[in-house]
C-alpha cells in the first residue's frame, strides 16, 4: 500500500491508492483537511496503524472487523495505570477547522465530530475528551461551534484508556453512508502537520530522510490475508501483522528496531482487551 510523504506527494488521488474502494475525490494538490495533531506530540509514545487490532471492531460496513482508527498511547505507562504526569492533564486540540456536528457521552469524556471547513465530506472523530469549561460554566465547545485548526477543546478524560482519532468520509453508496479513511493518508492531512510526526518517529524511509506515511497504514489486501476475528465488537486476538507505530523520545532517535513498527503487544485491560 502506497501513500504520499512528507515533501513529495505523488500527483494522483492519493485516497484511491491508500483505500482502493473510497472514491479518488481529492487530488494531492487539494488543500489540506487536517493540519494539526490534536495532541501533544511529546506527550504521545506510539500510534495504532489504520486496520489494526489494536482495541476494538471499528469498521465501515465496506471493511468489517478491524480497527479503521488510529490509537495515540501516551508516555508514562499502559491504560489503567497511575501515570506521572496524569494523562487528564494531556490537552487536546482540534485537529482541523470546522463545525462541531455532534457531542456524544461516552464512559469516559465525550466523543466529538467536527466537520471539515476545507471539504465537507471529511469528518474528523475526536474520542474521551473532557471538554473545556469556561468561567460562566458552560462547555467551551458545543454542537455548532466553529473552531480554527489547534483550537483547544478540552484535554483527555481519563488515565484508563488512550486517545482516539478517526476520519469519515461521506459516501451515500455505501452500507453506512461514510467510508473511514486514515488521518495519515496524504490526501487528508498535510505535509507540515505530517512532519511533526515524522520527526517523531525517524522519518523511516524515502530518500533524504522523508517520512513514509505508509508506515501508518495497513493494506485493505494485507490485513484481507491476515483476518482479525470479532465477537461482537470485541477482536479474539491482534492478528499477526504489527499493530503499532513506536515514536522516538522527544529529541531522540528511534532504534532501527522499533522505528515506525512495534514489537510491544498492548497491555491488557478489561479482560484482555482495551477499553475503547
Amino acid at each position: 500500500m502506497v501513500a504520499g510523504c512528507a515533501g513529495s506527494r505523488p500527483g494522483v488521488a492519493s485516497l484511491a491508492r491508500v483505500n482502493r474502494e473510497v472514491p479518488a475525490v481529492r487530488a494531492s494538490a487539494s488543500p489540506a483537511v487536517i493540519t494539526t495533531s490534536p495532541v501533544p506530540l511529546e506527550r504521545v509514545a506510539k500510534i495504532s496503524r489504520f486496520r489494526s487490532g489494536v482495541g476494538h471492531d471499528y469498521s465501515d460496513g465496506v471493511e468489517r472487523c478491524r480497527s479503521m482508527k488510529h490509537y495515540l498511547k501516551f508516555v508514562g505507562g499502559e491504560p489503567g495505570e497511575a501515570h506521572d504526569p496524569s494523562w487528564t492533564t494531556v490537552p487536546i486540540v482540534s485537529p482541523l477547522a470546522g463545525t462541531v456536528v455532534s457531542v456524544q457521552a461516552e464512559w469516559a469524556g465525550d466523543q466529538i465530530r467536527i466537520r471539515s471547513t476545507v471539504d465537507a465530506r471529511y469528518t474528523a472523530v475526536l474520542f474521551h475528551v473532557r471538554r473545556a469549561v469556561g468561567v460562566d460554566g458552560d462547555v467551551a465547545v458545543d454542537v455548532g461551534s466553529v473552531l480554527a485548526s489547534g483550537q483547544a477543546i478540552g484535554s483527555h478524560a481519563s488515565d484508563e484508556t488512550m486517545s482516539d482519532l478517526a476520519v469519515e468520509f461521506d459516501d451515500p453508496a455505501t452500507p453506512q453512508g461514510r467510508r473511514l479513511v486514515s488521518a495519515f493518508d496524504g490526501g487528508v492531512m498535510g505535509d507540515a502537520a505530517f512532519a511533526a510526526f515524522a520527526a517523531r518517529g525517524g522519518a523511516g524511509g524515502g530518500a533524504g530522510g522523508r517520512a513514509d506515511r505508509a508506515a501508518l497504514i495497513i493494506g485493505r489486501e494485507e490485513r484481507d490475508a491476515d483476518p482479525l476475528t470479532c465477537d461482537g465488537e470485541a477482536f479474539a486476538g491482534e492478528g499477526r501483522i504489527a499493530n503499532w507505530v513506536v515514536l522516538a523520545a522527544p529529541g531522540g532517535t528511534a532504534s532501527p528496531q522499533s522505528r515506525w513498527r512495534s514489537v510491544l503487544p498492548l497491555l491488557a485491560v478489561d479482560g484482555g482487551r482495551a477499553r475503547r
